[in-house]
């Protein structure tokens, strides 16, 4: 059986993988089942948090995309060590619109960081420019 969504969640919960050795198990191997040699696992035990993942992201109505889809984005999948899936809520914007990702630290100041990343971020989103998140607390 080839990588499905479930397998791809497990492995994304897996302790001590980068995403580089995820995308190189996703590569190698047909399935999860074939890649947990390669690992040390028999299994990952990971049964309920993968099912409280999938779960929440039916609730919330959020997709799972995992790298080798054809709806990944493409300019992800050609970075260095792309994720090997991602969650999507709403629609992605097009992919020839220019965007920026705002990555900063997770507890900023709110007499300096805050308002000058507010200030910069409603300029660039008045000039059309598409804004990432990664959705982590502070300024990301």
């Amino acid at each position: 059986m080839p990588w499905n969504t479930y397998d791809l969640v497990a492995l994304s919960l897996t302790p001590r993988l980068t995403h580089a050795d995820r995308i190189r198990l996703i590569r190698n191997h047909s399935n999860l089942e074939g890649a947990l040699p390669e690992i040390g696992q028999s299994g990952l035990g990971l049964e309920e948090p993968t099912e409280r993942v999938l779960a929440d992201c039916e609730s919330h109505n959020v997709r799972i995309v995992g790298w080798g889809d054809e709806s990944y984005p493409r300019r992800l999948a050609e970075i260095n060590a792309p994720p090997s899936l991602i969650y999507i809520k709403g629609d992605l914007p097009d992919e020839d619109l220019p965007t920026i990702s705002v990555v900063g630290t997770r507890t900023c100041t709110t007499h300096y960081g805050k308002p000058a990343t507010e200030k910069l971020v409603t300029q660039w989103v008045h000039a059309g420019i598409v804004i990432i998140s990664g959705l982590a607390n502070g300024i990301d």
